[in-house]
């Protein structure tokens, strides 16, 4: 008598469904090439053909939703802080034009660059955030989670690199060592640094169609110290802000958007016993005619019940600089910085600097209670959650655009057909591994696979952006950046209004992971 154990019973109820719903292989596995070549065309038909498509499209994902990592009870949070750019501040598309203008002209104009370079405008279209710079060789490449290059993805100048063996050789293969990594790349990955990744691009190209000789080291530290320079204060400039700054200050509808649901936001956070705080390394001067113009209300520091300009994240989570108050005339505007200590914080007041440690002594707010949100990785996500405990939340703009792409039926037919296709090498190497009859016809029929995978695979890496892909993979791996948002914030969404759809006492449950082991495979080659 044959007993039915439960793993036998799993066995004999094989129906594998790819994650995108469609059916990827029944459970007979081909005996030979020509059953195996049957079993491609099906699949490659099916792929393509939305008749065989069982996603729901009910359960596709929603631009408007917050995305979780780890389970996250909002119940239990009674402390929600809040960074300001790119956070409850959304700039239009004409920021980025400016800060690209500002930093050309700077080192044209300072450091002597050539003048030509002044036609050149911002190309938005070119890169995408997370981005490594080598500074040795000038190559610009999307690195994934691993520590691989993505090598379709490497860039010297607008053009890709013209010979790809450099980077074989330089690597030894496509891995880049921690020491080769933390001595030579440079990660670009705020807003605020697509224009530098663009303008860097631009330079180099410019360099190389006029065969002038330059060390890319050189001029990435002449671009960074450019945009420095543009952030930075000086003495004929307003208090505490730099050329930029003082150019949005007086031109604020032009790169801010205005968002009234924001007063009815906070307002409603701490109408429910909420504390609220807003932790920004911008100047006063600047947040405040941003606040001002955003919520449409002069006294917007009444939404919070601590705000702290200038605060110079991520040093405050780790130095012990002293908190000080500004002393604000109303009547016209004069600011000035208070000599007492700030032993402890009042509703409506501004404070500077500071650092984490007296923040939460005066405010008792430690630990998985806060939920800090903001859209920077190392100045908001990594030292508030490794370091404070804090529950975090990351503004990851990209996502609206990413989600519309990848919802359209033809990119998730493209996925499924790379999925379709590994699939069959997986079998098509297990008849292999069994002396199948004609090795060499299966042998031209895999490199066919191969060949047709990576097509497929270029296609689907354009499909967001040309050059460079998604922000968030690379092909199969996690990419670099991915992977930091992945393991600093807890929570992540494309814009800050997403919070507002979910009650106070909802709970953000992670989807359970699914492990290679854990995966259902028919490869029988090493069974």
């Amino acid at each position: 008598m044959r007993v039915t154990t439960p793993l036998n019973r799993i066995k004999s109820n094989i129906n594998p469904i790819n994650s995108n719903g469609l059916k990827l292989y029944s459970t007979s596995v081909p005996k030979d090439l020509s059953s195996l070549k049957s079993l491609y065309k099906k699949l490659k038909f099916q792929s393509f053909n939305s008749e065989f498509d069982f996603t729901l499209k009910n359960y596709l994902p929603n631009i408007n939703r917050v995305f979780t990592h780890k389970e996250v009870n909002l119940k239990y949070i009674q402390v929600f802080g809040y960074d300001y750019d790119y956070t409850l501040a959304n700039y239009t598309s004409e920021l980025p034009n400016t800060i690209y203008s500002l930093i050309l002209n700077q080192l044209v104009n300072r450091l002597n660059y050539p003048k030509q370079l002044l036609e050149k405008k911002y190309d938005p279209y070119f890169a995408i955030r997370g981005l490594h710079f080598d500074v040795t060789t000038g190559w610009l490449m999307k690195v994934d989670a691993y520590h691989n290059i993505q090598v379709n993805t490497v860039y010297f100048g607008r053009e890709p690199l013209d010979n790809t063996q450099k980077l074989l050789d330089l690597h030894k293969g496509t891995h880049i060592s921690p020491s080769y990594m933390r001595d030579n790349l440079v990660q670009l990955n705020d807003m605020f640094s697509l224009p530098e990744i663009c303008l860097l691009a631009d330079i180099i190209q410019y360099f190389k169609d006029q065969k002038i000789q330059f060390h890319p080291r050189n001029l990435y530290n002449d671009v960074r110290a450019c945009a420095e320079s543009i952030h930075a204060p000086s003495d004929h400039m307003p208090h505490g802000v730099g050329i930029l700054h003082s150019l949005m200050i007086k031109n604020i509808d032009q790169y801010l958007k205005p968002s009234p649901k924001l007063v009815t936001y906070l307002s409603n956070l701490r109408a429910k016993g909420k504390k609220t705080f807003l932790l920004t390394n911008s100047a006063y001067s600047f947040v405040d005619k941003g606040l001002s113009y955003i919520t449409g209300n002069k006294d917007w520091p009444e939404l919070f019940d601590v705000a702290i300009a200038g605060s110079r994240k991520p040093r405050f989570y780790n130095w012990t600089m002293p908190f000080r108050q500004l002393n604000i005339d109303k009547s016209n505007g004069q600011v000035d910085l208070g000599l007492n200590a700030v032993s402890q914080f009042e509703r409506g007041r501004i404070y500077q600097g500071g650092n984490v440690k007296d923040f939460s002594n005066i405010t008792g707010w430690t630990g998985q209670k806060v939920l800090y949100i903001g859209d920077h990785i190392y100045s908001d996500l990594v030292d508030p959650t490794a370091q404070e405990g804090w529950r975090t939340g990351a503004i990851v703009n990209e996502l609206d655009q990413e989600i519309t792409l990848s919802n359209l039926p033809e990119s998730r037919h493209k996925v499924t057909w790379v999925n379709n296709i590994e699939h069959v090498l997986r079998l098509a190497q297990s008849l292999k591994s069994n002396q199948v009859s004609d090795l060499g016809e299966m042998n031209r029929f895999i490199e066919q696979m191969h060949n047709e995978r990576k097509e497929m695979r270029l296609k689907l890496k354009r499909v967001v952006n040309y050059q460079f892909g998604s922000v968030f993979r690379t092909h199969n791996n996690p990419s670099y950046f991915s992977n930091k948002i992945r393991t600093y914030a807890d929570l992540y969404t494309s814009r800050l209004d997403n919070f507002e759809l979910y009650p106070d006492d909802y709970v953000f449950y992670p989807k359970r992971g699914i492990l290679p082991h854990e995966y259902v495979t028919l490869d029988r080659s090493l069974s």
